[in-house]
């Protein structure tokens, strides 16, 4: 058995253990349905999309940052409505890259879902029956939705 001489709650404390310290990214995401469609983000003017949200920083409430990004990404108000899944996937910058988590919240729009260009992201209803055509990141995540396990689904990282 290894001695540890560190406090215990400095050894739990996510910022010791790096979430975003060691290159480790925890982001979550909002699926937000409406007549079949889907609500993504086509973030300045990219060829591919993403769904609405983004990274929770160590320390701060998954949900509630989650209905932060999406007001803040779209100009909508959403209500988390339940847990869809997870995927682990790799996230490339231009300076490096992550080993990132992403978490998957169904979400209702509290507005009209007329959600328009918005700030520097273009919001896009897509058909669910065409996602399979469509460049939604991270590809584990479009699978899943693809797939449609009828349940939460976790898709890990496959190098």
């Amino acid at each position: 058995m290894e001695s540890n001489d560190e406090p215990e709650a400095r050894r739990n404390d996510a910022s010791v253990v790096g979430i975003a310290r060691f290159g480790e990214l925890l982001t979550a995401r909002a699926l937000i349905r409406s007549s079949g469609q889907i609500l993504v983000l086509r973030p300045d003017q990219a060829g591919w999309s993403l769904l609405p949200g983004g990274r929770i920083e160590p320390g701060n409430p998954v949900q509630s940052t989650l209905v932060g990004h999406v007001a803040q990404q779209t100009g909508l108000l959403s209500t988390i409505i339940g847990f869809v899944g997870g995927v682990e996937h790799h996230h490339a910058r231009a300076d490096a890259a992550d080993h990132a988590i992403t978490l998957v919240f169904e979400a209702r729009l509290s507005d009209s879902h007329s959600a328009d260009h918005t700030g520097n992201r273009e919001t896009e209803w897509v058909a669910a029956d065409d996602l399979v055509g469509h460049d939604l990141r991270p590809v584990a995540l479009k699978e899943a939705l693809i797939e449609g396990s009828g349940g939460p689904f976790w898709r890990a990282w496959t190098q």
